[in-house]
């Protein structure tokens, strides 16, 4: 972490010594937000932090973890918000239905190129619909998304 300033050539092995025993001191889950390279101390010391920056942002985030901890124990599991079940949702039954015989046609697709579908089918037929579908390039999905929505 210490590497990633310019003036780090200047510091001691005293210096770095006791930055490392102030991390010591802290939960690894405090060592890892200090560590951080955004919101951690490269992201607000400019040079070099003294000690004393160090224990200020480690006590800070040892602060936010007690309220966050306080707060769960108070109100329990009611933050959870339950995941939308996309199963349920389906912004255009009329083109489900008329490809229910195909619904691999829908998927993966933008939601502007199921909007003109939806309209192709309404006013030109399904014909139509399924043509303009077979133009349109589908959206490349990974394994990971693709999980996520099984």
């Amino acid at each position: 972490m210490l590497m990633s300033y310019p003036d780090y050539g200047k510091s001691t092995e005293h210096y770095q010594a006791g930055i490392v025993g102030v991390f010591a001191e802290y939960p690894e889950n405090i060592q890892q937000r200090l560590a951080h390279p955004i919101q951690g101390i490269r992201g607000r010391c400019a040079f070099l932090p003294t000690i004393a920056d160090v224990v200020k942002m480690a006590e800070e985030f040892m602060e936010a973890a007690g309220r966050q901890r306080d707060f769960d124990q108070r109100y329990g599991g009611r933050r959870v918000v339950e995941p939308l079940n996309h199963a349920k949702f389906n912004p255009y039954p009329k083109l489900t239905e008329a490809f229910a015989d195909d619904p691999e046609i829908l998927r993966d697709r933008e939601f502007d190129d199921l909007t003109a579908a939806s309209k192709a089918l309404a006013v030109h037929g399904k014909a139509e619909a399924k043509r303009l579908l077979d133009t349109m390039p589908k959206r490349i999905v990974t394994d990971y998304f693709r999980r996520k929505s099984a």
